[in-house]
């Protein structure tokens, strides 16, 4: 059974009938455009939770070789953190044991994901540890407007900031 993690900011219209089409367990992370919505029952019941932040364990078995590279882990690690807030947070909790942030807040502003890119880079840097945070906004390229699983988001993520970077 999946679980639906919505990191702020649901929009408007029929969110009901939008929650109810995603498949799973619905955890709604609070965004700062959430205020109306939290005060319809009707949305309220298609949630099973509903928080400020949250964090996940996701154990590196179920990580593909290819994202365990990019986010420099080292074997043996059995498995890591996710910290998910709808906004960036630097001091996130083992954001340097192989931690990873999951953020929304920031919509479309490319400029302001690269400076947290390249902060969690120059982080990397100073602390000897990687520090690996990613906007999952739906209104990023890499997400394509849909939930998406965790490998997909690490996978699309990295490609889209290493193009951005050649470009």
């Amino acid at each position: 059974d999946d679980t639906v993690i919505i990191l702020g900011d649901l929009g408007s219209g029929d969110i009901a009938k939008f929650l109810g089409s995603l498949h799973g367990k619905k955890q709604l992370i609070i965004g700062n455009h959430d205020k109306a919505i939290l005060k319809d029952p009707e949305v309220i019941s298609c949630l099973q939770s509903i928080k400020q932040m949250s964090e996940r364990t996701i154990e590196t078995k179920d990580i593909t070789p290819e994202n365990k590279i990019r986010l420099s882990i080292p074997s043996p690690t059995p498995f890591i953190r996710l910290s998910l807030c709808h906004y960036p947070i630097w001091s996130f909790n083992y954001n340097c044991c192989y931690g990873v942030d999951f953020y929304g807040h920031i919509h479309t502003a490319y400029a302001e994901n690269m400076v947290i890119h390249d902060a969690c880079i120059n982080y990397a840097n100073i602390k000897g540890k990687p520090m690996n945070m990613f906007n999952i906004s739906a209104s990023m390229p890499y997400i394509g407007y849909k939930p998406q699983i965790f490998d997909k988001i690490i996978e699309g993520a990295s490609l889209f900031y290493d193009k951005i970077k050649r470009d």
